[in-house]
Protein backbone atom coordinates (compact mmCIF):
# COMPACT_ATOMS: atom_id res chain seq x y z
CA UNK A 1 0.00 0.00 0.00
CA UNK A 2 3.01 2.47 0.87
CA UNK A 3 4.46 1.75 -2.84
CA UNK A 4 1.27 2.65 -4.27
CA UNK A 5 1.08 5.88 -1.89
CA UNK A 6 4.78 6.77 -3.72
CA UNK A 7 4.13 6.04 -6.89
CA UNK A 8 0.85 8.35 -7.13
CA UNK A 9 3.04 10.81 -5.50
CA UNK A 10 5.29 10.65 -7.83
CA UNK A 11 2.36 10.75 -10.73
CA UNK A 12 0.75 13.31 -9.39
CA UNK A 13 4.30 15.45 -9.37
CA UNK A 14 4.83 14.47 -13.06
CA UNK A 15 1.58 15.41 -14.28
CA UNK A 16 2.09 19.02 -12.06
CA UNK A 17 5.21 19.56 -13.94
CA UNK A 18 4.12 18.32 -17.93
CA UNK A 19 0.69 20.72 -17.14
CA UNK A 20 3.30 23.70 -16.19
CA UNK A 21 5.57 22.93 -19.06
CA UNK A 22 3.02 23.02 -21.58
CA UNK A 23 1.15 25.60 -20.54
CA UNK A 24 4.50 27.97 -19.63
CA UNK A 25 4.76 28.92 -23.97
CA UNK A 26 2.67 31.40 -26.34
CA UNK A 27 2.16 29.25 -29.33
CA UNK A 28 1.67 31.56 -33.00
CA UNK A 29 0.89 29.86 -35.84
CA UNK A 30 -1.16 31.05 -39.33
CA UNK A 31 -0.78 31.08 -43.05
CA UNK A 32 1.12 32.05 -45.41
CA UNK A 33 -0.61 33.23 -48.41
CA UNK A 34 -0.17 35.25 -52.03
CA UNK A 35 -1.82 37.76 -53.51
CA UNK A 36 -3.84 35.13 -55.46
CA UNK A 37 -4.89 33.20 -52.47
CA UNK A 38 -2.90 30.38 -53.04
CA UNK A 39 -0.98 29.03 -49.70
CA UNK A 40 2.70 28.99 -49.93
CA UNK A 41 4.96 26.13 -48.40
CA UNK A 42 9.05 27.55 -48.00
CA UNK A 43 8.33 30.69 -46.58
CA UNK A 44 10.49 31.75 -43.48
CA UNK A 45 8.80 33.30 -40.17
CA UNK A 46 11.27 34.70 -37.78
CA UNK A 47 10.78 36.29 -34.20
CA UNK A 48 12.51 39.23 -32.74
CA UNK A 49 12.40 40.59 -29.87
CA UNK A 50 12.67 44.53 -28.87
CA UNK A 51 16.09 44.87 -29.53
CA UNK A 52 16.28 42.83 -32.83
CA UNK A 53 17.55 39.26 -31.43
CA UNK A 54 16.03 36.40 -33.08
CA UNK A 55 14.12 34.33 -30.40
CA UNK A 56 12.39 31.93 -32.58
CA UNK A 57 12.09 30.64 -36.38
CA UNK A 58 9.65 28.48 -38.44
CA UNK A 59 9.31 27.19 -42.24
CA UNK A 60 5.84 27.10 -43.42
CA UNK A 61 4.86 23.87 -44.46
CA UNK A 62 2.09 22.04 -46.19
CA UNK A 63 -0.83 23.88 -47.33
CA UNK A 64 1.32 26.98 -46.04
CA UNK A 65 0.97 26.62 -42.26
CA UNK A 66 3.57 27.91 -39.93
CA UNK A 67 4.03 26.92 -36.08
CA UNK A 68 6.58 28.63 -33.64
CA UNK A 69 6.53 29.62 -29.90
CA UNK A 70 8.12 31.24 -27.07
CA UNK A 71 8.31 31.13 -23.37
CA UNK A 72 9.68 35.01 -23.42
CA UNK A 73 7.27 37.96 -22.81
CA UNK A 74 6.92 41.70 -23.90
CA UNK A 75 7.11 43.48 -27.29
CA UNK A 76 7.84 41.03 -30.34
CA UNK A 77 8.17 41.78 -34.39
CA UNK A 78 7.21 38.78 -36.32
CA UNK A 79 8.52 38.57 -39.76
CA UNK A 80 7.58 36.78 -42.90
CA UNK A 81 10.24 36.38 -45.50
CA UNK A 82 10.39 34.10 -49.33
CA UNK A 83 12.45 34.83 -51.72
CA UNK A 84 10.92 36.86 -54.56
CA UNK A 85 8.10 38.65 -52.50
CA UNK A 86 8.56 41.66 -50.03
CA UNK A 87 9.04 40.63 -46.42
CA UNK A 88 5.89 41.46 -43.83
CA UNK A 89 6.46 42.67 -40.60
CA UNK A 90 4.35 42.58 -37.78
CA UNK A 91 4.10 43.72 -34.06
CA UNK A 92 2.97 41.36 -31.31
CA UNK A 93 2.20 41.91 -27.86
CA UNK A 94 2.78 38.92 -25.22
CA UNK A 95 1.93 39.61 -21.80
CA UNK A 96 0.32 36.17 -20.57
CA UNK A 97 0.37 32.58 -22.17
CA UNK A 98 -1.87 32.43 -25.01
CA UNK A 99 -2.71 31.00 -28.74
CA UNK A 100 -1.88 33.42 -31.38
CA UNK A 101 -3.16 33.18 -34.88
CA UNK A 102 -1.53 35.46 -37.57
CA UNK A 103 -1.84 34.95 -41.36
CA UNK A 104 0.06 36.23 -43.68
CA UNK A 105 -0.16 37.58 -47.88
CA UNK A 106 2.80 38.51 -49.55
CA UNK A 107 3.38 40.91 -52.39
CA UNK A 108 5.98 39.95 -55.10
CA UNK A 109 8.96 42.29 -55.21
CA UNK A 110 9.84 43.86 -58.92
CA UNK A 111 13.46 44.56 -57.03
CA UNK A 112 16.23 42.15 -57.47
CA UNK A 113 17.31 41.14 -53.90
CA UNK A 114 20.62 41.36 -52.11
CA UNK A 115 21.79 38.14 -50.35
CA UNK A 116 20.16 38.23 -47.01
CA UNK A 117 21.84 36.36 -44.41
CA UNK A 118 19.71 35.37 -40.97
CA UNK A 119 21.32 33.62 -38.49
CA UNK A 120 19.72 31.49 -35.46
CA UNK A 121 20.77 28.60 -34.17
CA UNK A 122 20.92 25.94 -35.82
CA UNK A 123 19.91 27.87 -39.18
CA UNK A 124 20.85 30.00 -41.26
CA UNK A 125 18.96 31.87 -44.12
CA UNK A 126 21.45 32.92 -46.75
CA UNK A 127 18.97 34.45 -50.02
CA UNK A 128 17.17 31.39 -51.01
CA UNK A 129 19.34 28.93 -49.12
CA UNK A 130 18.60 27.56 -45.48
CA UNK A 131 21.63 26.18 -44.46
CA UNK A 132 21.17 23.81 -40.94
CA UNK A 133 24.22 22.84 -38.48
CA UNK A 134 24.14 19.35 -38.54
CA UNK A 135 25.43 18.84 -34.92
CA UNK A 136 23.00 21.19 -33.78
CA UNK A 137 20.32 19.33 -35.27
CA UNK A 138 21.79 16.10 -33.80
CA UNK A 139 19.81 14.28 -30.72
CA UNK A 140 22.12 11.25 -30.24
CA UNK A 141 20.02 8.97 -32.13
CA UNK A 142 20.58 9.26 -35.27
CA UNK A 143 22.68 6.63 -37.80
CA UNK A 144 21.55 7.79 -41.70
CA UNK A 145 21.47 10.87 -43.17
CA UNK A 146 17.53 10.13 -43.20
CA UNK A 147 17.20 10.07 -39.40
CA UNK A 148 18.68 13.43 -39.49
CA UNK A 149 16.89 15.34 -42.10
CA UNK A 150 13.56 14.12 -40.15
CA UNK A 151 14.54 17.17 -37.52
CA UNK A 152 14.25 19.92 -39.92
CA UNK A 153 11.60 21.69 -39.70
CA UNK A 154 9.02 21.18 -42.95
CA UNK A 155 11.10 18.00 -44.00
CA UNK A 156 8.78 14.80 -44.30
CA UNK A 157 9.72 11.72 -45.69
CA UNK A 158 7.20 9.29 -46.75
CA UNK A 159 7.86 5.03 -46.27
CA UNK A 160 9.61 4.75 -49.56
CA UNK A 161 12.09 7.45 -48.69
CA UNK A 162 11.01 10.19 -50.80
CA UNK A 163 11.59 13.80 -48.96
CA UNK A 164 9.37 16.86 -49.28
CA UNK A 165 9.94 20.35 -48.19
CA UNK A 166 6.42 21.67 -47.08
CA UNK A 167 4.67 20.52 -49.93
CA UNK A 168 7.49 20.26 -52.62
CA UNK A 169 9.35 17.06 -53.28
CA UNK A 170 12.89 17.59 -53.19
CA UNK A 171 14.39 17.41 -56.82
CA UNK A 172 18.03 15.85 -55.55
CA UNK A 173 20.30 14.98 -52.73
CA UNK A 174 24.15 16.30 -53.31
CA UNK A 175 27.09 15.80 -51.23
CA UNK A 176 29.35 18.80 -51.47
CA UNK A 177 27.43 20.03 -54.52
CA UNK A 178 27.61 16.88 -56.30
CA UNK A 179 24.70 14.31 -57.27
CA UNK A 180 25.59 11.08 -56.66
CA UNK A 181 22.46 9.29 -57.20
CA UNK A 182 19.37 11.89 -59.32
CA UNK A 183 16.10 10.96 -57.82
CA UNK A 184 16.94 7.88 -56.37
CA UNK A 185 18.96 9.73 -53.10
CA UNK A 186 17.04 7.14 -50.77
CA UNK A 187 19.73 5.33 -51.71
CA UNK A 188 21.96 8.21 -50.33
CA UNK A 189 19.88 9.15 -47.38
CA UNK A 190 19.09 6.06 -45.81
CA UNK A 191 22.81 4.50 -46.16
CA UNK A 192 25.10 7.37 -45.42
CA UNK A 193 26.30 7.59 -41.93
CA UNK A 194 24.80 10.95 -40.54
CA UNK A 195 28.32 11.55 -38.23
CA UNK A 196 30.66 13.31 -41.09
CA UNK A 197 27.39 15.64 -41.96
CA UNK A 198 28.46 19.52 -41.29
CA UNK A 199 25.70 21.26 -43.10
CA UNK A 200 22.62 20.45 -44.19
CA UNK A 201 21.55 22.94 -46.99
CA UNK A 202 18.10 23.41 -48.54
CA UNK A 203 18.35 25.27 -52.06
CA UNK A 204 15.14 26.87 -52.77
CA UNK A 205 13.88 28.21 -56.15
CA UNK A 206 16.56 25.27 -57.53
CA UNK A 207 17.64 25.15 -61.24
CA UNK A 208 19.14 21.79 -62.16
CA UNK A 209 21.03 23.38 -65.18
CA UNK A 210 23.43 26.06 -63.38
CA UNK A 211 22.98 28.10 -66.40
CA UNK A 212 19.37 28.40 -65.68
CA UNK A 213 19.80 30.09 -62.23
CA UNK A 214 18.09 33.47 -61.83
CA UNK A 215 16.43 32.89 -65.62
CA UNK A 216 13.81 30.17 -65.24
CA UNK A 217 11.09 30.81 -62.65
CA UNK A 218 11.69 27.39 -60.55
CA UNK A 219 10.21 26.64 -57.24
CA UNK A 220 12.11 22.82 -57.40
CA UNK A 221 14.06 22.33 -53.74
CA UNK A 222 17.17 20.45 -53.54
CA UNK A 223 18.96 19.07 -50.87
CA UNK A 224 22.84 19.91 -50.36
CA UNK A 225 24.69 17.96 -47.85
CA UNK A 226 27.81 19.10 -46.54
CA UNK A 227 30.91 16.89 -44.93
CA UNK A 228 33.58 18.40 -42.59
CA UNK A 229 36.89 18.75 -43.59
CA UNK A 230 38.60 15.94 -41.46
CA UNK A 231 35.96 13.14 -43.50
CA UNK A 232 36.93 14.98 -46.90
CA UNK A 233 40.01 13.61 -49.33
CA UNK A 234 40.09 9.79 -47.56
CA UNK A 235 38.39 7.09 -47.11
CA UNK A 236 36.01 5.57 -44.64
CA UNK A 237 32.55 4.00 -43.88
CA UNK A 238 30.82 1.34 -41.61
CA UNK A 239 29.76 -1.66 -41.20
CA UNK A 240 26.81 -3.57 -39.29
CA UNK A 241 25.51 -6.91 -38.29
CA UNK A 242 22.62 -8.46 -36.57
CA UNK A 243 21.44 -12.24 -36.03
CA UNK A 244 18.40 -12.61 -34.08
CA UNK A 245 15.51 -14.85 -33.44
CA UNK A 246 13.80 -17.02 -36.59
CA UNK A 247 16.80 -16.84 -38.56
CA UNK A 248 16.61 -12.80 -39.06
CA UNK A 249 20.12 -11.34 -39.95
CA UNK A 250 21.17 -8.07 -40.73
CA UNK A 251 23.91 -7.55 -42.99
CA UNK A 252 24.81 -3.49 -44.43
CA UNK A 253 28.36 -2.03 -45.62
CA UNK A 254 28.97 1.65 -46.71
CA UNK A 255 32.52 2.79 -48.16
CA UNK A 256 32.79 6.31 -49.47
CA UNK A 257 35.32 9.15 -50.37
CA UNK A 258 34.16 12.92 -51.13
CA UNK A 259 37.16 15.06 -52.19
CA UNK A 260 36.82 18.25 -53.26
CA UNK A 261 36.60 17.10 -57.79
CA UNK A 262 36.89 13.10 -57.02
CA UNK A 263 33.42 10.79 -55.03
CA UNK A 264 32.52 7.69 -54.46
CA UNK A 265 29.43 6.17 -52.50
CA UNK A 266 29.69 2.45 -52.01
CA UNK A 267 26.75 0.23 -50.76
CA UNK A 268 25.72 -3.16 -50.02
CA UNK A 269 22.90 -4.44 -47.45
CA UNK A 270 21.81 -7.94 -46.68
CA UNK A 271 18.70 -8.62 -44.91
CA UNK A 272 15.35 -11.00 -43.98
CA UNK A 273 14.17 -8.63 -40.88
CA UNK A 274 11.92 -6.50 -43.34
CA UNK A 275 14.58 -3.36 -43.40
CA UNK A 276 14.03 -1.36 -46.92
CA UNK A 277 17.48 -0.28 -47.56
CA UNK A 278 16.74 1.33 -51.01
CA UNK A 279 13.03 3.11 -51.39
CA UNK A 280 11.78 4.68 -54.53
CA UNK A 281 14.61 4.35 -57.29
CA UNK A 282 12.08 4.34 -60.37
CA UNK A 283 12.54 8.17 -61.10
CA UNK A 284 16.21 7.59 -60.86
CA UNK A 285 16.32 5.03 -63.64
CA UNK A 286 13.09 6.88 -65.58
CA UNK A 287 13.73 10.63 -64.90
CA UNK A 288 17.31 11.82 -64.77
CA UNK A 289 17.39 15.02 -62.94
CA UNK A 290 20.97 15.79 -64.35
CA UNK A 291 20.07 17.61 -67.17
CA UNK A 292 17.11 19.30 -68.69
CA UNK A 293 15.81 17.06 -71.50
CA UNK A 294 12.97 16.32 -73.44
CA UNK A 295 9.87 13.41 -73.18
CA UNK A 296 10.07 13.81 -69.44
CA UNK A 297 7.01 11.07 -68.19
CA UNK A 298 6.95 9.03 -71.30
CA UNK A 299 6.70 5.57 -70.71
CA UNK A 300 5.73 2.14 -72.16
CA UNK A 301 2.03 1.34 -70.67
CA UNK A 302 1.92 -1.48 -67.67
CA UNK A 303 -1.56 -3.44 -68.24
CA UNK A 304 -1.31 -5.71 -65.35
CA UNK A 305 -0.33 -5.40 -61.37
CA UNK A 306 -0.92 -7.57 -58.37
CA UNK A 307 -0.33 -7.26 -55.27
CA UNK A 308 0.03 -8.84 -51.71
CA UNK A 309 -3.59 -8.96 -49.15
CA UNK A 310 -1.82 -7.61 -46.15
CA UNK A 311 -3.18 -6.81 -42.41
CA UNK A 312 -4.27 -3.83 -41.16
CA UNK A 313 -0.66 -3.01 -39.63
CA UNK A 314 2.02 -0.92 -40.60
CA UNK A 315 4.61 -2.21 -42.87
CA UNK A 316 7.49 -2.66 -40.82
CA UNK A 317 5.73 -4.88 -38.70
CA UNK A 318 4.49 -6.84 -42.21
CA UNK A 319 7.33 -6.90 -44.28
CA UNK A 320 8.54 -10.71 -44.77
CA UNK A 321 11.69 -10.08 -47.47
CA UNK A 322 15.00 -11.44 -48.30
CA UNK A 323 16.53 -8.54 -49.78
CA UNK A 324 20.49 -8.30 -51.14
CA UNK A 325 21.48 -4.76 -52.67
CA UNK A 326 24.65 -3.30 -53.88
CA UNK A 327 25.60 0.31 -55.62
CA UNK A 328 28.25 2.47 -56.78
CA UNK A 329 28.11 5.80 -57.73
CA UNK A 330 31.03 7.62 -58.49
CA UNK A 331 32.11 11.16 -59.65
CA UNK A 332 35.59 11.81 -61.05
CA UNK A 333 37.27 14.87 -63.45
CA UNK A 334 38.52 13.82 -66.68
CA UNK A 335 39.99 17.37 -67.35
CA UNK A 336 39.68 21.11 -65.17
CA UNK A 337 36.33 21.67 -67.70
CA UNK A 338 35.06 17.67 -67.96
CA UNK A 339 32.94 15.57 -65.27
CA UNK A 340 31.76 11.93 -65.55
CA UNK A 341 29.71 10.16 -63.73
CA UNK A 342 29.25 6.36 -63.06
CA UNK A 343 26.24 5.05 -61.13
CA UNK A 344 25.02 1.44 -61.20
CA UNK A 345 22.65 -0.27 -59.01
CA UNK A 346 22.12 -4.24 -58.49
CA UNK A 347 19.13 -5.34 -56.16
CA UNK A 348 17.51 -8.72 -55.33
CA UNK A 349 14.21 -9.18 -52.90
CA UNK A 350 11.68 -12.04 -52.35
CA UNK A 351 8.74 -10.28 -50.97
CA UNK A 352 6.29 -12.91 -48.88
CA UNK A 353 2.43 -12.07 -47.27
CA UNK A 354 0.76 -14.62 -44.76
CA UNK A 355 -2.83 -14.26 -44.35
CA UNK A 356 -5.26 -16.58 -42.26
CA UNK A 357 -8.81 -16.20 -41.57
CA UNK A 358 -11.74 -18.54 -40.37
CA UNK A 359 -15.10 -17.34 -39.33
CA UNK A 360 -18.52 -18.33 -38.55
CA UNK A 361 -22.17 -17.36 -39.67
CA UNK A 362 -25.11 -18.36 -37.35
CA UNK A 363 -28.27 -16.65 -37.85
CA UNK A 364 -31.26 -18.55 -37.06
CA UNK A 365 -31.50 -21.70 -38.82
CA UNK A 366 -28.42 -20.07 -41.60
CA UNK A 367 -25.09 -21.76 -39.96
CA UNK A 368 -21.80 -21.80 -42.22
CA UNK A 369 -18.01 -22.01 -42.14
CA UNK A 370 -14.98 -19.96 -43.94
CA UNK A 371 -11.57 -20.98 -43.80
CA UNK A 372 -9.19 -18.70 -46.01
CA UNK A 373 -5.43 -19.36 -46.02
CA UNK A 374 -3.51 -16.88 -48.69
CA UNK A 375 -0.14 -16.70 -49.56
CA UNK A 376 1.56 -14.43 -51.69
CA UNK A 377 5.46 -14.29 -52.81
CA UNK A 378 7.09 -11.60 -54.99
CA UNK A 379 10.47 -12.53 -56.40
CA UNK A 380 12.26 -9.16 -57.78
CA UNK A 381 15.25 -8.40 -59.83
CA UNK A 382 16.21 -4.87 -60.80
CA UNK A 383 19.72 -4.04 -62.62
CA UNK A 384 20.81 -0.22 -63.05
CA UNK A 385 24.05 1.85 -65.18
CA UNK A 386 24.29 5.01 -65.91
CA UNK A 387 27.01 7.15 -67.45
CA UNK A 388 26.87 11.10 -67.69
CA UNK A 389 29.44 13.49 -69.16
CA UNK A 390 29.05 17.30 -68.26
CA UNK A 391 31.96 19.49 -70.19
CA UNK A 392 31.61 23.26 -69.03
CA UNK A 393 32.84 24.49 -72.67
CA UNK A 394 32.85 28.04 -71.16
CA UNK A 395 31.38 30.05 -68.19
CA UNK A 396 28.46 30.20 -70.30
CA UNK A 397 28.53 27.01 -72.62
CA UNK A 398 27.76 23.38 -71.48
CA UNK A 399 27.78 20.12 -73.22
CA UNK A 400 25.92 17.29 -71.57
CA UNK A 401 25.52 13.34 -72.21
CA UNK A 402 23.85 10.66 -70.56
CA UNK A 403 23.75 7.10 -71.09
CA UNK A 404 20.77 4.57 -69.03
CA UNK A 405 20.17 0.98 -68.99
CA UNK A 406 17.86 -0.79 -66.93
CA UNK A 407 16.53 -4.38 -66.77
CA UNK A 408 14.55 -5.90 -64.10
CA UNK A 409 12.19 -8.72 -63.41
CA UNK A 410 9.20 -9.14 -61.07
CA UNK A 411 7.49 -12.50 -60.43
CA UNK A 412 4.89 -12.67 -58.53
CA UNK A 413 2.88 -15.68 -56.91
CA UNK A 414 -0.63 -15.90 -54.81
CA UNK A 415 -2.27 -19.06 -53.58
CA UNK A 416 -5.50 -18.23 -52.34
CA UNK A 417 -7.23 -21.23 -50.76
CA UNK A 418 -11.00 -21.35 -49.37
CA UNK A 419 -12.67 -23.94 -48.17
CA UNK A 420 -10.16 -26.15 -49.38
CA UNK A 421 -10.26 -25.30 -52.58
CA UNK A 422 -7.19 -23.49 -54.24
CA UNK A 423 -6.60 -20.61 -56.69
CA UNK A 424 -3.41 -19.68 -58.16
CA UNK A 425 -2.42 -17.36 -60.35
CA UNK A 426 0.85 -15.84 -61.42
CA UNK A 427 2.11 -12.67 -63.13
CA UNK A 428 5.80 -12.26 -64.59
CA UNK A 429 7.11 -8.70 -65.70
CA UNK A 430 9.85 -7.90 -67.40
CA UNK A 431 11.57 -4.41 -68.07
CA UNK A 432 14.93 -3.35 -70.37
CA UNK A 433 14.89 0.69 -71.13
CA UNK A 434 17.84 1.99 -72.89
CA UNK A 435 18.08 5.93 -72.67
CA UNK A 436 20.12 8.22 -74.56
CA UNK A 437 20.15 11.90 -73.91
CA UNK A 438 22.48 15.34 -75.02
CA UNK A 439 21.96 18.58 -74.29
CA UNK A 440 23.78 21.81 -75.06
CA UNK A 441 23.14 25.29 -73.44
CA UNK A 442 24.49 28.86 -74.50
CA UNK A 443 23.99 31.77 -72.08
CA UNK A 444 24.22 35.34 -73.71
CA UNK A 445 23.97 38.79 -71.95
CA UNK A 446 23.12 37.01 -68.75
CA UNK A 447 19.28 36.85 -69.49
CA UNK A 448 18.79 34.06 -72.41
CA UNK A 449 19.12 31.00 -73.05
CA UNK A 450 19.05 28.60 -75.95
CA UNK A 451 18.97 24.77 -75.07
CA UNK A 452 19.20 22.41 -77.58
CA UNK A 453 18.34 19.13 -76.54
CA UNK A 454 17.96 15.38 -78.41
CA UNK A 455 16.61 11.98 -76.51
CA UNK A 456 16.09 8.28 -77.96
CA UNK A 457 14.89 5.78 -75.88
CA UNK A 458 13.73 1.97 -76.15
CA UNK A 459 10.95 1.03 -73.18
CA UNK A 460 10.49 -2.65 -73.23
CA UNK A 461 7.69 -4.71 -70.83
CA UNK A 462 6.05 -7.84 -71.36
CA UNK A 463 4.02 -9.54 -69.20
CA UNK A 464 2.67 -13.20 -68.60
CA UNK A 465 -0.21 -13.54 -66.26
CA UNK A 466 -1.84 -17.29 -65.86
CA UNK A 467 -4.76 -18.65 -63.05
CA UNK A 468 -5.69 -21.76 -62.75
CA UNK A 469 -9.57 -21.20 -62.55
CA UNK A 470 -12.06 -19.56 -64.47
CA UNK A 471 -14.16 -16.55 -62.55
CA UNK A 472 -15.46 -15.16 -65.40
CA UNK A 473 -18.84 -16.38 -65.15
CA UNK A 474 -21.01 -16.89 -68.34
CA UNK A 475 -18.63 -14.58 -70.34
CA UNK A 476 -17.45 -17.87 -72.22
CA UNK A 477 -19.80 -20.56 -72.77
CA UNK A 478 -16.98 -23.06 -73.36
CA UNK A 479 -17.11 -26.42 -71.47
CA UNK A 480 -15.10 -27.14 -68.81
CA UNK A 481 -13.00 -23.65 -68.24
CA UNK A 482 -10.15 -24.70 -65.98
CA UNK A 483 -7.72 -22.20 -66.27
CA UNK A 484 -6.71 -19.03 -68.39
CA UNK A 485 -3.24 -17.23 -69.36
CA UNK A 486 -2.53 -13.66 -71.16
CA UNK A 487 0.75 -13.03 -72.81
CA UNK A 488 1.47 -9.29 -73.41
CA UNK A 489 3.50 -6.99 -75.60
CA UNK A 490 4.14 -3.41 -74.42
CA UNK A 491 6.65 -1.53 -75.98
CA UNK A 492 7.53 1.84 -76.66
CA UNK A 493 10.57 3.95 -79.17
CA UNK A 494 10.88 7.96 -78.71
CA UNK A 495 12.90 9.82 -80.59
CA UNK A 496 13.18 13.52 -80.30
CA UNK A 497 14.79 16.68 -81.32
CA UNK A 498 13.89 20.52 -79.35
CA UNK A 499 15.27 24.22 -79.42
CA UNK A 500 14.20 25.70 -76.50
CA UNK A 501 14.85 29.39 -75.86
CA UNK A 502 14.44 31.69 -72.86
CA UNK A 503 14.69 35.88 -72.85
CA UNK A 504 14.57 37.05 -69.38
CA UNK A 505 13.00 40.70 -69.32
CA UNK A 506 13.92 43.79 -67.10
CA UNK A 507 11.02 43.57 -65.77
CA UNK A 508 11.34 40.05 -64.97
CA UNK A 509 8.67 38.36 -66.97
CA UNK A 510 10.03 35.30 -69.26
CA UNK A 511 9.74 34.82 -72.87
CA UNK A 512 10.04 30.95 -74.20
CA UNK A 513 10.09 29.84 -77.82
CA UNK A 514 9.93 25.99 -78.49
CA UNK A 515 10.57 24.35 -81.61
CA UNK A 516 11.05 20.68 -82.30
CA UNK A 517 10.62 17.30 -83.47
CA UNK A 518 9.14 14.24 -81.48
CA UNK A 519 8.13 10.48 -82.96
CA UNK A 520 6.67 8.31 -80.57
CA UNK A 521 5.76 4.45 -81.68
CA UNK A 522 3.76 2.38 -79.25
CA UNK A 523 3.19 -0.85 -79.74
CA UNK A 524 0.19 -3.45 -77.45
CA UNK A 525 -0.40 -7.14 -78.18
CA UNK A 526 -2.29 -9.22 -76.32
CA UNK A 527 -2.80 -13.16 -76.52
CA UNK A 528 -5.82 -14.43 -74.39
CA UNK A 529 -6.29 -18.47 -74.24
CA UNK A 530 -8.76 -20.64 -72.36
CA UNK A 531 -8.02 -24.37 -71.32
CA UNK A 532 -10.55 -26.60 -71.30
CA UNK A 533 -10.36 -30.60 -71.25
CA UNK A 534 -10.13 -30.82 -74.63
CA UNK A 535 -7.45 -28.11 -75.01
CA UNK A 536 -6.76 -24.88 -75.50
CA UNK A 537 -8.89 -21.82 -76.91
CA UNK A 538 -7.86 -18.26 -78.40
CA UNK A 539 -11.72 -16.55 -78.59
CA UNK A 540 -12.35 -14.09 -81.34
CA UNK A 541 -12.98 -10.65 -79.72
CA UNK A 542 -10.80 -11.09 -76.96
CA UNK A 543 -6.77 -10.21 -78.47
CA UNK A 544 -5.24 -6.98 -79.44
CA UNK A 545 -2.58 -5.52 -81.29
Amino acid sequence: MGRRIVHYRILFILLLLTGFSSASQTVISGKIYDEAGLTMSGASLILKDSIGKIISYSISGEEGKYNLSTIKKGSFLLEANFLGYKKQSLSLSIKADEQIVKDFILEPSAEVLKEVVIEYEPVKLKGDTLVYDAKALAKGTEVVVEDLLKNIPGITIAKDGTIKFGDTPIEKVMVDGDDLFNKGYSLLTRNMPSKPLDKVEVLQNYSNNKLLKGIEDSKAVALNLTVQDEYKNLWFGDLMAGYGIEERYVLSGNLMNFGEKYKAFFTTSLNNAGYDRVGNISDMVYNSGDMETLGRGSRTIQVMSLSAKTARLSEDRTRINNAEMATLSTIFPLSLKTKLKLAGFLGFDELKAYQNSYSVTDFGTTYFENTESNNSANNIKKGYVNAFFNYDISATKMLQLSSAFNSGNGDFKNDLTFNGISTREQLETKSTYFDQKLTYTHKWKDRNVVLLKGRFFTDRLPQYYAINDYLMGDLFTYENINAIDNTIGSQKEYAGLEGDFKLKQKNGDLLEFTAGFDKSNDNLSTRFRLFTDGGNITPDGFQSD
